[in-house]
């Protein structure tokens, strides 16, 4: 038997390169030395190699078989598989078959990854991880004046104030004399006030021009008390006037109930503007001889309000 299987392998090797050593052999078409590396080294560019071919039955049925033993199954699931058990306690692995992972994220069979519940978290995503282009938007353009909003719309965000108000405060000292000096009514000036944060209008400290023809609601606080070159219990009564028309004063108030070095004053209005309009508010002291000084810790204020 042992002449007949040499001699059929001999004809097999007609033609084909053969080398064989101690250490190891090699089968090509050009007669080349095997890789010092490999038992056994087979070179082809028009051929390749077949390894034992088996039904999932068959494979489970070869009796212990040796770690890192390959065979190929053409049922069921077919592909490569391996032994990376031992021979008494096999554990056949398909080669490329998607390994399970366990954890944050776990794999099925069919290579579905599901990701737990709250297991994405800050600490666990590498910094620059996550790009831009990554991202599923819908429509926008992602900048560095943009967000991203639950819908994937980039979108600008809204500033401070932009819902049609504006806030205007007074911290610089403004003395008002007595109406028995016969002045004007006096101009007020509110110097703590951001237009960036405008959208209704500008505003320069004194003067408001409206953006849009509209309804607006405005109102004025003032708070006062006696200069410190004395006088009495003094009241600035606000009035807002209208380009250059005062279209309504507000009140003072003496009561005890606000400490008595200081006096109120206020008055709100709801008026119709356009564009062109300009709106400034005017105070006069109602005394007779005692001059007004405005607080300047904010509680003199001005508010302007677009009204959809």
């Amino acid at each position: 038997m042992n002449k007949i299987t040499t001699l059929i392998l001999s004809f097999l090797l007609l033609g084909t390169g053969y080398y064989s050593s101690a250490q190891n052999v090699g089968i090509s078409e050009d007669g080349s030395v095997p890789d010092n590396s490999a038992m056994l080294d087979v070179k082809s560019t028009s051929k390749g190699l077949l390894i034992p071919r088996m039904s999932q039955e068959q494979r489970l049925g070869i009796s212990n078989p040796a770690k890192g033993l390959l065979v190929f199954q053409i049922d069921e699931t077919i592909g490569f598989y391996y032994n990376q058990g031992t021979e008494s306690s096999p554990d056949w692995q398909q080669l490329g078959a998607p390994q399970p992972l366990t954890g944050d994220v776990t794999t099925s069979p069919s290579a579905v990854a599901t990701i737990a519940n709250s297991a994405v978290t800050t600490p666990k995503i590498a910094d620059n991880a996550v790009t831009m282009n990554k991202l599923g938007t819908s429509s926008g353009t992602a900048s560095s004046t943009t967000f991203l909003r639950g819908d994937g719309v980039w979108a600008t965000p809204v500033a401070q104030n932009s819902y049609n108000v504006l806030v205007a405060l007074n911290t610089v000292e403004q003395v008002i004399v007595p109406a028995a000096t016969f002045y004007p009514p006096s101009k007020l000036n509110f110097n703590e006030y951001n237009n960036i944060y405008t959208t209704i209008g500008s505003f320069d400290g004194t003067t408001f021009k409206p953006n849009a023809a509209g309804t607006y609601l405005i109102t004025v606080s003032t708070v006062s008390s006696i200069p410190s070159f004395g006088g009495g219990n003094v009241a600035v009564r606000p009035g807002i006037s209208v380009n250059g028309s005062v279209i309504c004063w507000g009140v003072g108030n003496y009561s005890a109930d606000y400490p008595d070095i200081y006096a109120t004053g206020g008055v709100t209005t709801v008026c119709s503007l356009n564009k062109s309009d300009s709106v400034t508010i005017m105070g006069i002291n109602s005394t007779m001889l005692s001059f007004a000084k405005l607080s300047t810790d904010g509680t003199t204020r001005l508010t302007i309000t677009k009204i959809p």
